[in-house]
């Protein structure tokens, strides 16, 4: 039975003024009066949120757990949540949401869409949910796009997704009081910036979902027999019962894989991606996408799946629907971006036959210790170079809408290749071309970026692009360099090449560091990424060795990041202070005018009786939801303060960076596509967009003491705070405006 039909008939059989026991969230639906004609959409929704909370790869951590996984309350209460707004019930009561979100999530399990069962063995583990098959009768849902233009932003709700254009807020009036701020302004060019999908790109696609894709896997029996198993199927249907293994000898877990989760990852977030953009490109209007911030000011697109911040699959099909003729710049820019879509690779030896390249990369290898550099890490006029190298195969590619899956970013580079190709046959046939592919720049290693900008620090600014280089300063390789000289006799009986040693043990740690992320967090990363790229095996990496590295690489920052650091524990000291004082939260207002509003409580588990059918054979399971604690006399929330010195970092961090972005976007006022830290354009603008850039985040801390800044903003009780300020580096942040690579 469909879930359309399950519900149809649970919600049917409601009897509003009978006192029988029904599924709560049955009853509340069926309170509703127009519940029969809007259940399809409920379910899409509903659907879609379920994927959208499941889409992320299955990867093995420590304890052997899936981050595809997801816990059984998080998405029911959403669900939940989604609905309540729809039908006028409160969204605050989990009571309320958890009826609700446990009845749809029934539905799907009865027609085996999700599987639910315990994250691991013990009766107090949670309950977590995976999607184990796409619905042929659902149709995905356009909840934050829209064909006419936007009307502006007049009050606090959205028009289009019926919820707060900034996530947690309730009231309405003071909302009103912000409408003039640049942040609202840049959230308004993003509404109103009309988009158009790459049609092209979107009909080679569907021909080569293969390419992306696939529904089974390889796996072998004792005998080494090899056969196909389908990860569609249940363990009932699988063809013997015999111990199976993957063909690299590794153990094959059936269901519970973390390579069939990823095939599925991939699998659901393909069709949701192509079936929207089909959906979208059918109207054949100009579309627009509604946005939202978060509690820091960070701007989000609506649209789940097919959405500007999305993966490469959902990027490489947008176009701006504006569009404008390509100049000699927008070219260069263009083939810039090609060469890093692509992204190959060249060993030395491979370096020394190359005709094309200007810059002697040769001797920056041997210096950095390593062997191979990729195109992305290049000068800009040698990743045009590559482009032009390479023309006559771009070209034909694009011709023939010719899909490489050993890109980097495929689509993104399929889109290039026919922007060339179609650039190119304007040439011949003297028509204009006009251009709509949006170029991005990037921030180098952003959050460190702001923490070296904050505190100065000359060392960690040139490392991170503040200051101008000829060729692009590699982080994660200054990071990995400190930690070889911190475990020389490790590192000498694993052989590990640098660029092993960059990619799975410094680059996440030394990325979220930035963050506050602890010696836990990075281990559990680190131990995660060398097993996703076979370096545990490898290289006989155990978590014992994850543990010791993560200490040592914590140490290896330090020594590169030293400014940036001690910033970081100045704003923790910051935090405590306030909370020493009284204060149970911490506020201040970001550069374009965001006011923030940090606040971390005490929570304590507070159990809900759900009542989903067929788990376990059960009649019903429980729910555990986390509730603020309060004080029995006061009533009022109690601050965790461990988790809010340690958060006042990244939230800060992610707040000014948050704020660089929007003050960008006011200034620059034209096409535009964001991703945090990451800018888009027309090939055109691309110069002009780079020059806004580091003005304003020069603008933004061109202070002689950002420390006194951040005390006016961030302090109630700044008199009694004794704690020093860190000494300030020698770093002159107008060396941004000579930085090639400050955003390339």
């Amino acid at each position: 039975m469909n879930p359309v039909s399950y519900l149809s008939e649970k919600i049917g059989r409601v009897i509003l003024d009978s006192d029988k026991a029904y599924n709560k969230g049955a009853k509340i639906l069926k309170a509703y009066p127009e519940w029969e004609p809007h259940l399809e959409k409920f379910i899409a929704e509903s659907w879609d949120t379920v994927l959208n909370y499941c889409s992320a790869p299955a990867r093995v951590t420590k304890g052997g757990s899936l981050k595809s996984y997801v816990k059984l309350t998080n998405v029911s209460i959403q669900i939940g949540v989604n609905i309540c707004r729809q039908i006028d019930q409160d969204e605050t009561d989990p009571a309320i949401t958890l009826g609700i979100g446990d009845l749809i999530l029934e539905s799907f399990l009865q027609d085996n869409l999700i599987d639910i069962f315990r994250e691991y063995d013990g009766r107090k583990a949670p309950y977590v949910v995976s999607v184990i098959n796409q619905p042929l009768n659902i149709q995905p849902v356009l909840k934050g796009t829209i064909f006419d233009k936007p009307n502006p932003i007049t009050g606090l709700i959205s028009g289009v997704t019926r919820e707060p254009y900034i996530k947690g807020w309730n009231n309405r009036k003071i909302f009103n009081e912000y409408l003039d701020k640049p942040f609202i302004q840049a959230m308004e060019n993003l509404r109103q910036q009309p988009w158009e999908i790459n049609k092209s790109v979107l009909e080679a696609l569907k021909k080569n979902r293969h390419e992306f894709v696939t529904d089974t896997i390889d796996v072998v029996d004792r005998s080494g027999e090899v056969f196909k198993y389908n990860i569609h199927w249940e363990d009932d249907q699988l063809p013997t019962k015999k111990q199976f293994w993957h063909t690299d000898g590794t153990k094959f877990l059936r269901k519970k894989d973390p390579r069939i989760q990823r095939a599925l990852s991939k699998l659901f977030e393909f069709d949701q991606v192509i079936k929207k953009a089909d959906t979208i490109a059918a109207y054949g209007l100009p579309f627009y996408q509604e946005v939202s911030c978060d509690y820091r000011g960070r701007i989000y697109y609506a649209e789940s799946f097919m959405e500007f911040q999305g993966s490469d699959l959902a990027r490489g099909l947008y176009l701006f629907n504006t569009k404008k003729e390509l100049n000699d710049d927008g070219l260069y820019w263009l083939y810039i971006h090609t060469a890093t879509c692509f992204n190959q690779s060249f060993t030395l030896e491979e370096l020394k036959g190359l005709t094309w390249t200007t810059t002697d990369y040769i001797s920056y290898l041997n210096a950095e210790q390593l062997d191979t550099i990729s195109v992305d890490k290049m000068s800009l006029p040698d990743r045009a170079n590559w482009t032009i190298h390479n023309l006559d195969l771009i070209r034909l590619a694009g011709l023939q809408k010719q899909l490489f899956p050993d890109a980097e970013k495929p689509v993104s580079y399929l889109a290039c290749c026919v922007e060339i190709a179609e650039y190119h046959l304007s040439l011949i046939t003297g028509q204009p071309f006009l251009s709509g592919l949006p170029i991005p720049i990037d921030g180098s290693n952003n959050g460190w970026q702001h923490l070296a900008a904050i505190s100065k620090d000359k060392q960690a600014g040139a490392l991170v692009s503040l200051t101008p280089t000829p060729i692009q300063k590699d982080f994660y390789v200054a990071v990995a360099k400190s930690l070889i000289e911190l475990m020389p006799d490790w590192f000498e009986t694993r052989n590990m090449p640098m660029k092993h040693i960059r990619k799975g043990i410094a680059k996440r740690g030394s990325m979220t560091r930035a963050y506050s992320a602890g010696k836990k967090k990075i281990q559990s990363n680190m131990y995660d990424d060398c097993h996703v790229e076979g370096y545990t095996s490898k290289y006989s990496i155990t978590e014992d060795d994850t543990d010791l590295l993560a200490g040592n690489l914590i140490k290896a920052i330090n020594a590169v990041c030293a400014g940036p650091l001690k910033t970081t524990k100045y704003l923790q000291k910051i935090a405590e202070h306030e909370l020493n004082c009284g204060e149970h939260g911490m506020e201040w207002v970001t550069p374009s005018g965001f006011p923030v509003k940090y606040k971390v409580y005490l929570q304590h588990e507070r159990r809900y009786q759900g009542t989903i059918k067929g788990v376990n054979n059960n009649k019903s399971i429980s729910h555990i939801v986390k509730v603020d604690v309060r004080h029995r006399e006061t009533h009022e929330k109690v601050p965790c303060r461990r988790s809010f010195a340690s958060g006042i970092s990244p939230n800060l961090v992610h707040s000014y960076d948050a704020s660089h972005m929007a003050n960008v976007i006011c200034s620059f006022s034209d096409n535009f596509g964001a991703v945090h830290d990451s800018f888009s354009t027309h090939a055109n603008d691309v110069k002009r967009l780079q020059e806004i850039t580091k003005k304003q985040f020069v603008i933004q801390y061109n202070y002689s003491n950002f420390f006194d800044i951040l005390q006016d903003n961030l302090m109630k009780h700044k008199e009694s705070f004794t704690y020093a300020q860190p000494s300030l580096g020698d770093l002159n942040i107008n060396d941004v405006f000579n930085s090639e690579y400050f955003f390339c």
